[in-house]
């Protein structure tokens, strides 16, 4: 994602607009928190709400956005990354799993970071306006870097705007999140998702797959697309279905082309095992579902179900996701990616024998 996509959000426009309003009658909380599922828009959506407030027009949708119109030059530095008033920290484009302390303070003599949130904010505004700071992922922030935020955020300074993007707010520190004003934010419609897919160049067969499996998060359905959830999909299908062995499934996992990137050696490997494995979940919860009377046709991936475990008891397949869930949170233990992916993969295998010992003794 990059800035100027900010300017093209799809969504969320009445949620912006009240955003701004607030920030015209002075009343703009100096420190936010996004808050919804993952690829709905969030952090875009940050994006352009700073964007509006540094735009010559603002406070309001940002002249950037405007056809047919000369954008301002707040709005013209904003677009190209190189606006004073702004510091971002996406870890995403960093390529770093966790948020240290110095992208927050300095604490260290040499210089980790060029410039860290507290240095960002102690500057002048450069334009005479508002000052901003965006940390994408905010929960991926170590506990001592979000302790020391604690101290912007108690004083924060004069048309100072912290902005902090999550998808799992439980995991901020209840004294960081008491300090915020939680914005909730909703999944999109199905028509505005593929709106969104469509404009990223996605054929209409796979934007139409990867709109239902997102559930109206076309950040994460992108996502998915760049990290081979069609090619593991397939995989799956096939262990639910009894035609691949487990264990060579989760070799062909550790296989898949995707975008999986990251700053030591075995990072790459640990994002296709969380990707996997969150995948595999899915596909899981999708099975309980199902066998617990919901119709296949309102779970993204009832077809499997249908095949693995439609009759299959709840209970189950329930213990199937427990032993997902757990190879989910080895992931983070920095236990072995190619371990985690042999016992998701085992699960799901164990998941369809269940289904079928079930499906023959009602035969029977």
């Amino acid at each position: 994602m990059s800035w100027a996509e900010a300017a093209g959000l799809i969504g969320h426009g009445d949620l912006l607009a009240g955003l701004w309003a607030a920030a015209g009658r002075g009343h703009l909380p100096h420190a936010l928190s996004f808050e919804g599922p993952e690829g709905v828009g969030k952090f875009l959506a940050a994006l352009r709400l700073v964007n509006g407030l540094l735009c010559e027009r603002g406070p309001g949708a940002p002249c950037v956005a405007a056809v047919g119109e000369k954008p301002c030059g707040p709005c013209l530095r904003f677009r190209s990354g190189n606006h004073l008033d702004v510091h971002v920290v996406d870890p995403q484009a960093l390529g770093i799993e966790l948020i240290p302390i110095h992208y927050v303070t300095r604490r260290l003599p040499e210089p980790v970071v060029e410039v860290t949130i507290e240095e960002a904010l102690a500057l002048r505004p450069a334009e005479g306006g508002w000052r901003a700071v965006i940390v994408r992922d905010a929960e991926l922030m170590n506990e001592a870097a979000q302790s020391a935020l604690l101290k912007t955020l108690e004083e924060p300074g004069h048309a100072v705007l912290l902005l902090l993007e999550t998808s799992r707010p439980h995991l901020l520190l209840e004294t960081v999140h008491s300090r915020c004003v939680r914005v909730r934010f909703e999944p999109l419609t199905e028509a505005q998702t593929l709106a969104v897919l469509a404009r990223e160049g996605l054929a209409e067969e796979e934007a139409a797959t990867l709109a239902r499996w997102s559930r109206g998060a076309p950040g994460r359905a992108l996502a998915m697309a760049r990290r081979g959830a069609l090619e593991m999909r397939a995989l799956m299908a096939a262990v639910l279905a009894g035609e691949l062995d487990p264990l060579e499934a989760a070799t062909r996992l550790q296989q898949v082309e995707g975008d999986f990137r990251g700053t030591s050696e075995r990072a790459p490997a640990r994002q296709r095992a969380r990707a996997a494995t969150d995948l595999a979940l899915e596909v899981a919860r999708d099975l309980s579902r199902v066998a617990a009377g919901v119709p296949s046709a309102r779970a993204a991936h009832g077809d499997l179900a249908d095949g693995a475990g439609k009759q299959q008891d709840p209970g189950d397949i329930g213990r199937c996701v427990d032993e997902l869930l757990q190879a989910r949170q080895d992931v983070e233990m920095n236990l072995s990616p190619e371990g985690v992916l042999d016992r998701a993969m085992l699960a799901l295998s164990r998941c369809a024998r269940r289904a079928t010992k079930t499906e023959s003794e009602t035969r029977r």
